[in-house]
C-alpha cells in the first residue's frame, strides 16, 4: 500500500499478483477474500479481475497447498516436458498426482507441469511448476530469444556464468554429491564453488530450457572440487 504497486486481484479477491520493481519476477500470494469495496486504499489503485485461468479445470485440482509461506516457484519454460523429465531425473522430483490444466497444451491455453521436490515432511513439499504460455510466441523478444540466448551461451562457454545465471533459485540439501553425480550421467554443464568455509554451492541450467537456473547449497561435497566462481 505504501509503495502503491499496481497489482492483480483475481478469484474473488482472494489471489494477487503484482511485479517485483525492477525485475522481470512477479510474486503471487493468496489468502483470505478482500473486499475492495470496504478497503479504503482500494480506491486509490486499479484492479483487474480477469481470469487468468480460463482453461484451468478446477474439479480436476488439488485445493492442498504446504503450511509454509514461501511452497512454490513458477517458471516460464519452452518445453515443460523437458524440464519435468528433468527435475525427475536430477532432482528426484515427483510429479503431481492432478493437473488443472489441459495437456498437452491447447490453442489459447496454458500448459503446466508440476512436481514436487523430495521432502521428508511431505506435506512441507516445496513445488515447481513448469509453464508454457501461448504468448511466448507473440512477443518481440521473451522467453524463446532468451532461451537461445542463455543456450548458445553454455555451448560456447567453459569454466565461467554470465549475469543471467546469478538469477536462480537457491535450495538446500543434506548433500551436494548425489545430484553432481546425476548431472554428470546426462552430461549436464553444472558449477561447483566455495561460498564460505565448509559451504559450497552447485549451479546449473535445464537442458532445452537454459533459462531456469537453480543454485543448491550443502555443507556436504566430497564427489567433486570446488572451483572459483567465475563471470564472463
Amino acid at each position: 500500500k505504501e509503495d502503491k504497486v499496481p497489482f492483480q486481484l483475481y478469484g474473488a479477491g482472494s489471489v494477487g499478483r503484482a511485479y517485483i520493481p525492477h525485475t522481470t519476477s512477479t510474486m503471487e500470494w493468496f489468502g483470505e477474500e478482500w473486499d475492495v469495496s470496504k478497503d479504503a486504499y482500494a480506491s486509490s489503485v486499479s484492479f483487474d479481475y480477469t481470469e487468468p485461468d480460463k482453461c484451468r479445470n478446477w474439479t480436476n485440482d488439488d485445493p492442498t497447498t504446504p503450511n509454509r509461506t514461501f511452497w512454490k516457484s513458477t517458471f516460464g519454460a519452452l518445453n515443460a516436458t523437458a524440464a519435468r523429465e528433468f527435475a525427475v531425473d536430477v532432482l528426484h522430483a515427483r510429479p503431481r498426482k492432478v493437473n488443472p490444466y489441459p495437456w498437452p497444451r491447447e490453442p489459447g491455453c496454458i500448459a503446466v507441469q508440476w512436481l514436487k521436490l523430495p521432502q521428508l515432511n511431505n506435506s512441507l513439499a516445496f513445488q515447481f511448476h513448469f509453464v508454457e504460455d501461448f504468448v511466448y510466441d507473440t512477443v518481440l523478444y521473451g522467453i524463446p530469444e532468451f532461451q537461445q540466448y542463455q543456450r548458445e551461451f553454455l555451448d560456447s562457454t567453459k569454466g565461467c556464468i554470465n549475469g543471467f545465471m546469478l538469477n536462480n533459485l537457491i535450495l538446500r540439501t543434506a548433500s551436494l554429491d548425489p545430484i553432481v553425480k546425476r548431472l554428470d550421467a546426462f552430461a549436464a554443464r553444472y558449477f561447483v564453488f566455495e561460498i564460505a568455509t565448509g559451504k559450497y554451492a552447485l549451479l546449473f541450467s535445464f537442458p532445452g530450457n537454459e533459462g531456469i537456473t537453480l543454485q543448491i547449497q550443502s555443507s556436504h561435497l566430497s564427489y567433486v572440487a570446488p572451483s572459483p566462481l567465475q563471470i564472463c
